[in-house]
Formats: C-alpha cells, sequence, structure tokens
C-alpha cells in the first residue's frame, strides 16, 4: 500500500500522520516527479560535457604555453604527458556525449528525450528535423560522430600534435599556435558502420573541411548545444506542469490535516508491513537543474571566437 507520511511538530515533538493513497493518485504524482528526474539528469549530464569541453580548451592553451616556454624542445616523457591528458579529456567528452545522445533522440529516431516527457509527437519531430539538419549543415558535428565511434573501439584522439611560431612581420605580435591533426588515413579504415561510412564520405567531399580535432570538437559541441537548448524548450510546458503536480498535492495533503507547514515523503507498506520510503515532495533539489540552465545558458559556437585576455 502506498502512503503519503506528513512529518510536523506538534507541541515541541516531531509526529508523523500516515495517509492512504489511492493508486491513480499515487501514479501521477510518480509520473510528475520522473519528469523532473529526468530533466535533472540531462542537465547534469550536459553539464559534464560542457565542462570537459572547458578542460579540454583550457588544456590546449596550457599545452602551447609549456612548449612555447621550452623552446619547442620538449622530451618524450613530456610529449606523452600532454597527449596522455587531451586523450583522458577528449575521450571522456565523446563517451558522454554518446550517453547523451542516446538519451536525446534513439531507435531510428522514432523516440526521444522530448516524447518521452511531453508524449507530443510534433515535439518529437522538431527534435528529428533539428538533427538532420546539423548532420547536413555542420561537417564538424557529422564527423565528431563518426570519430566517436572509432574512438570508443579502436582509437585514442590524440596522437599527434604541431606546435610552432609565426610572424608576418617585426612589428607585429609573434603567434603560437598548437593544434592536433587527426589522421584521416588511420580513421578510415577503422569506420565500420554503414551510416558513418555514409558520413565519411560526405565529410571529405568538402574541400573547406580540416581535421582539426579542436575545429571539430568546437562544431560537435556547438550541435550538442542547440539539441540541448530545443530540448528545454519543448520540455518546458511539461517539467512546469510536474512542479505544479507535486506542489498541489503537497499543499492538500498537508492542508487535508488542518496544517500549516509539514514535510511529506511518499512510502511504501509492504505486506509484512515493513515500509520502503520512495521520496520526498520537497523540491529543493530541483533548484541544481536551474541552477544548471543559468550555468549553461546557451549554446556557442566556440569556432567564431578568439578570446585576448589584453587591453
Amino acid at each position: 500500500m502506498k502512503m503519503a507520511v506528513i512529518g510536523c511538530i506538534n507541541n515541541g515533538i516531531f509526529e508523523e500522520i500516515r495517509v492512504p493513497l489511492d493508486e491513480d493518485i499515487f501514479d501521477e504524482v510518480t509520473c510528475a516527479r520522473k519528469t523532473l528526474v529526468d530533466m535533472l539528469d540531462m542537465e547534469i549530464t550536459y553539464d559534464q560535457i560542457m565542462e570537459e569541453f572547458t578542460s579540454f580548451k583550457g588544456k590546449m592553451k596550457e599545452s602551447n604555453i609549456r612548449i612555447l616556454r621550452s623552446g619547442g624542445h620538449r622530451g618524450y616523457e613530456e610529449m606523452h604527458e600532454l597527449r596522455s591528458n587531451l586523450n583522458r579529456i577528449a575521450f571522456n567528452l565523446f563517451n558522454l556525449s554518446k550517453f547523451y545522445l542516446d538519451k536525446h533522440c534513439y531507435e531510428n529516431q522514432t523516440k526521444s528525450f522530448v516524447l518521452n516527457l511531453t508524449e507530443d509527437k510534433q515535439r518529437h519531430a522538431e527534435v528529428v528535423r533539428q538533427r538532420k539538419v546539423a548532420y547536413e549543415n555542420n561537417l564538424y558535428y557529422t564527423f565528431g560522430g563518426v570519430l566517436r565511434n572509432v574512438v570508443q573501439h579502436h582509437l585514442l584522439p590524440v596522437e599527434n600534435f604541431r606546435s610552432g611560431i609565426s610572424r608576418a612581420n617585426l612589428k607585429d605580435k609573434a603567434v603560437s599556435s598548437f593544434s592536433i591533426p587527426i589522421d584521416m588515413n588511420k580513421v578510415a579504415p577503422l569506420v565500420q558502420l554503414k551510416s558513418d561510412k555514409r558520413a565519411l564520405d560526405k565529410v571529405l567531399k568538402h574541400e573547406d573541411f580540416k581535421p582539426d580535432l579542436h575545429k571539430i570538437l568546437d562544431g560537435y559541441v556547438y550541435a550538442l548545444g542547440t539539441f540541448h537548448t530545443l530540448n528545454r524548450t519543448l520540455v518546458t510546458e511539461a517539467v512546469g506542469k510536474a512542479k505544479e503536480v507535486l506542489k498541489d498535492f503537497e499543499s492538500k495533503v498537508i492542508v487535508s490535516e488542518g496544517l500549516v507547514e509539514a514535510t511529506v515523503r511518499i512510502i511504501d507498506v509492504l505486506e509484512n508491513h515493513r515500509e520502503v520510503s520512495l521520496f520526498h515532495l520537497d523540491l529543493s533539489w530541483y533548484k541544481v537543474a536551474d541552477y544548471l540552465q543559468c550555468k549553461n545558458g546557451r549554446a556557442v559556437d566556440y569556432g567564431l571566437w578568439e578570446f585576448n585576455g589584453y587591453l
């Protein structure tokens, strides 16, 4: 039997009141809470992707500075450490992105995160359409998916890197460069899925495509950002309704017992009378989702930006 347990202070003593729940009410409350849990999980996963991406860009700049500081002469051991750090971050980023995309849209695009939360086929169609646009127009997202599958099974993403110094003339500042080229001759034979082979052929037909890991991740992560931004927009109504369901139910249960303030948790009473705590109705935990939506407020195409730290 499902019950609501109301915790309150009565004459300075903490008491609990148990109220039986109808199955329909329990199902409604459980479904509403699942909507919020699923939304928070997606926010957390996307935040992990962005943290790894930020770490990768930071490590790129750090590696550039370290090589410049050494005059460009570094031993095999130090080069290994640079590669190792970049590989770890890029590998984590690709794996996290796969985890996200497997929830975002799956089973041959017949299901999606948005469809699960809204049960709205038109909104699901928007997700599928956006993914198709990214595949058609963002070469680095398209190739990023191919490279992700290769990295998961066959090859670490960073095998080599290039560094150098250039200056147009003596009056200009010197430019220290650091890049991570992808060896297409190694990647291409490792592509196994037919869909990946088609994607690779599509990318290689474009002369302006540059197999540089930094560029690839910029475009790939930007596409993920646009996916996540649309997900938020399309499920906003469902999330709002879920909050209302939980708050209204909590309020009604508290008022029904003549109380003004109390805590409410849901339990399951088994046949042996053992009580299993299922969840609390307090929504303070969902503040994390609100925080992450502010923290990762928009999708940014970092390939279009240069960062200058000088006045």
